[in-house]
């Protein structure tokens, strides 16, 4: 568990992480919609924002060298 939290803070881990949030929220939004429900539409969000966070990140650390 502790070289996944290390892999994280690297440029190629926000990436990662960043774009398997993404797909994430694509699969869970979808269900979302069939569902209509408003769990998922707060989770599908929060995963995105997520995403967001990390590829944020990674971009900073791209710019920062």
């Amino acid at each position: 568990m502790n070289k996944v939290h290390e892999f994280h803070k690297t440029k190629q881990g926000y990436l990662v992480f960043g774009l398997v949030e993404l797909i994430a929220v694509y699969f869970v939004g979808s269900v979302a919609l069939d569902t209509a429900n408003m769990f998922i539409y707060a989770l599908t969000v929060i995963l995105f924002i997520g995403a967001v966070v990390n590829l944020v990140n990674a971009m900073r650390l791209q710019l920062k060298k």
